[in-house]
């Protein structure tokens, strides 16, 4: 004889294997790998995002103190409001450049009340199709055949005038070019004068 199934029965059955299930999707979702962050803002430095064909080149003059004022997005992901999409033209003292370990050429830049900013070349050689490729690949050149930077970071002292896209780096508080918690400064550099 066959066991009897009342209907409230089934009801609860379905109900609570209804429930379980919502439970397990409700936890797959809020655990899912995040968006590799320095994947994606790696290519917003590079201009290799799809966004980067929206910056505008003609350079708007910015200070190093005003860089430094700026703030840092709640978010980082892909390109970030107006200061990611122009071009920033930034005077000042180059105080030191290196070769990174990712390949970029880091220079720090010291303004004129004694703050500090950052500007970065990448290696050309990632920025392939980039709408910003050739003014990359002819600041580089420059900086290369100037400073011959290496991964020993080199002491210069020199007036400078650089030309780079805005970008909203990850500041780290108390080093030099940090720019505190902020981050912003010119990445990738698309320009480079020397002297005044």
């Amino acid at each position: 004889m066959r066991p009897m199934i009342h209907a409230k029965s089934k009801e609860i059955v379905i109900g609570g294997s209804l429930l379980v299930l919502a439970g397990i999707g409700i936890w797959a979702a809020t655990h899912q790998p995040k968006t590799d962050l320095r994947a994606e803002r790696r290519l917003v430095k590079t201009t290799m995002d799809a966004a980067a064909s929206e910056i505008d080149l003609n350079p708007k003059d910015i200070t190093v103190e005003e860089l430094m004022a700026m703030h840092l997005p709640a978010d980082l992901g892909g390109r970030r409001g107006s200061f990611e999409r122009y071009t920033f033209r930034v005077h000042g003292r180059l105080e030191s450049i290196e070769l990174k370990k990712d390949g970029d050429f880091y220079m720090v830049i010291r303004g004129e009340k004694g703050g500090h900013t950052v500007v970065e070349v990448p290696d050309p050689s990632i920025c392939k199709g980039s709408p910003l490729e050739g003014q990359i690949a002819a600041t580089r050149k420059e900086l290369e055949e100037k400073y011959h930077p290496t991964p020993e970071k080199k002491t210069v002292d020199e007036t400078v005038t650089v030309t780079g896209v805005g970008f909203y780096g990850w500041g780290k508080s108390g080093k030099s070019g940090s720019n505190g918690s902020t981050g912003a400064r010119l990445m990738p550099g698309t320009g480079v004068k020397f002297g005044n």
